[in-house]
C-alpha cells in the first residue's frame, strides 16, 4: 500500500468476495484444471475420487475437508492469473475467495470489476458478492481481520466487541469458580496473538486488566466461604509463589 501510494498517489480500493464460493464450485472445470497439472494416471484418478466424491451433482465442494481448502485455492489461481497476466493489475492481493486490487482511479475499479464478474461467470461460473465494491483508499482496507492503512493496522470493531463479551463470561464462570482453564487462556492467547500485528497496545491492556481470571499483583480477586481448590485453580496458581500459594489456601471468613 504504501509502494502504490508513492507511485500512485490517492489510488482507490476494489474489494472482492465470491458469492457462496465452495458452494459454487463446479467440480468438472475444478477437474479439467487439475488435468492440466497430473500427469500421473493413478494420481490423476484418485483426484478425481477426491472431487467427486461419490456424488451425483458436480456443484460445490466440502467446507471442512482439507483437500477442499487446496483445491478452491487452485480453481481461483485462474482468476489470479487473469488479474496479473491479462488485466496487468500490479497491486492485487487474494486470501481465499476474498480479494484486493489498489488501482489509481474509480473508472479503472468500475471497468476491471465488470471485466472480473465476466470472467468469473464465463470461466469459473461463479459470481461476486453483493458486498463487493470499490472506494477510495483513504478509507483502508478491511481485510483478513484487520483495518490496514499504508500508516498503520487496527482490529475489527467486530473482534474487540466479541472478545470483551467473551471476557465477561469467563469472569462470570470464573467468579463461580468452574472456569475451565483450557478452553479459556488458549482463545485468550490466540486474541492476543492476532492482536499483535495491529497498533493495539490500549485495547489489549484493556481487555487484560478486564479479565479477572489472569493474575496481575495489583488486582483484588474475590474469596470464597467454602475453596475447593480445582484442576483450574491449580493453573491459575503457577503465577504465585509459595507464600502466596499458602494463603491462597487458607479459606477467609
Amino acid at each position: 500500500m504504501r509502494i502504490c501510494k508513492l507511485h500512485l498517489g490517492d489510488y482507490w480500493v476494489l474489494k472482492c468476495d465470491v458469492k457462496k464460493y465452495f458452494y459454487s464450485i463446479d467440480r468438472t472445470i475444478l477437474f479439467q484444471i487439475m488435468k492440466r497439472y497430473i500427469t500421473d494416471k493413478k494420481l490423476l484418478e484418485f483426484t478425481k475420487h477426491l472431487i467427486c466424491d461419490n456424488r451425483n451433482d458436480l456443484i460445490g465442494i466440502p467446507i471442512g475437508n482439507y483437500t477442499s481448502q487446496f483445491f478452491a485455492n487452485i480453481y481461483l489461481n485462474e482468476l489470479d492469473q487473469y488479474i496479473k497476466n491479462v488485466l496487468k493489475v500490479k497491486y492485487y492481493v487474494r486470501y481465499m475467495d476474498d480479494f484486493v486490487l489498489l488501482l489509481k482511479d474509480k473508472a479503472t475499479c468500475k471497468t476491471l470489476k465488470q471485466q472480473i464478474e465476466t470472467f468469473l461467470a464465463e470461466k469459473l461460473h461463479l459470481e461476486l458478492n453483493h458486498k463487493s465494491r470499490y472506494y477510495p483508499s483513504a478509507q483502508g482496507v478491511n481485510f483478513c481481520g484487520y483495518r490496514i492503512w499504508p500508516t498503520h493496522r487496527l482490529l475489527r470493531t467486530r473482534s474487540k466487541r466479541k472478545i470483551k463479551t467473551k471476557v465477561k463470561k469467563w469472569n462470570k464462570i470464573w467468579r463461580e469458580n468452574k472456569l475451565d482453564f483450557s478452553i479459556a487462556m488458549p482463545s485468550l492467547q490466540s486474541w492476543l496473538g492476532h492482536a499483535s500485528h495491529a497498533n493495539s497496545y490500549f485495547i489489549t491492556q484493556k481487555v487484560l486488566n478486564q479479565a479477572e481470571f489472569v493474575y496481575h499483583e495489583n488486582k483484588e480477586y474475590p474469596c470464597y466461604d467454602d475453596f475447593d481448590l480445582s484442576f483450574n485453580d491449580c493453573l491459575k496458581c503457577e503465577f504465585l509463589d509459595d507464600d502466596d500459594f499458602k494463603n491462597l489456601l487458607t479459606p477467609k471468613f
